[in-house]
């Protein structure tokens, strides 16, 4: 089916393939070398844990493999797939696609590599919900390289166009999770908890609410209010 024209037959096929032959594969190769991050990563209960187990350089190496295939199932989705015409996508799936290898990229800890993915995601989709979320994996990035200021502009400007309503709702507790990340190395302690507070409300995760509760009462034992760190230890 020809990518240069989108008609019903031709985006349908290509939605589609995509979706089943490329992404899904992709996808699945993607949650497996985060599930194999898991196992290696060890929490240090000593410090604020991070709201992401993000791991050393040298886990992520242990997770190469995964996350190549990830981007190798993306980058042939984009180029085989894609019906891009007058400034829109017509096939769903290969934004997916730009998102995976985005995704894959960061979990390798290439953040230049993901912070350029996000930026044509941002560009060549405005004003749609993958925009959004590229918008958050790049503050993400900049948070990795401890640009934490620069990260925080991002979100904060996130968080304006969800009040104004032009965000997409369902990625809520992603911008949320993304400013607690950027404001805790900066120990910008009240502006976490209440962010921290809105995932929590957001989040359907068990173990994210965990490990929120964990971090909120491991802040409140840095501000030296134990009575309400235990409560949260206790949650």
């Amino acid at each position: 089916c020809s990518t240069q024209k989108a008609n019903w037959t031709n985006v349908t096929y290509h939605n589609i393939t995509c979706h089943y032959n490329v992404w899904w594969n992709g996808n699945e190769s993607y949650k497996e070398g985060l599930r194999k991050l898991e196992k290696t990563f060890k929490d240090d209960y000593t410090q604020i844990l991070p709201v992401y187990q993000i791991g050393s350089k040298e886990q992520a190496m242990g997770i190469y493999q995964q996350m190549d295939k990830a981007i190798e199932k993306g980058v042939k989705g984009i180029k085989t797939h894609s019906i891009y015409l007058q400034g829109r996508e017509y096939v769903k799936y290969v934004k997916n696609c730009y998102l995976l290898t985005a995704y894959a990229t960061f979990e390798k800890q290439d953040y230049a590599a993901t912070a350029n993915t996000c930026r044509l995601i941002i560009t060549q989709y405005a004003g749609s919900a993958e925009s959004d979320e590229a918008k958050i994996l790049l503050a993400r990035c900049q948070t990795q390289e401890k640009q934490y200021t620069d990260a925080e502009v991002v979100l904060d400007q996130l968080v304006n166009d969800q009040q104004k309503g032009n965000f997409s709702a369902k990625l809520n507790d992603k911008l949320y999770l993304a400013m607690v990340e950027a404001v805790l190395p900066q120990e910008k302690y009240k502006k976490a908890v209440q962010y921290i507070r809105l995932a929590l409300d957001e989040t359907s995760s068990r173990q994210t609410k965990a490990r929120l509760y964990f971090i909120m009462a491991q802040i409140y034992q840095v501000l030296d209010k134990r009575p309400t760190a235990t409560k949260y230890f206790e949650k």
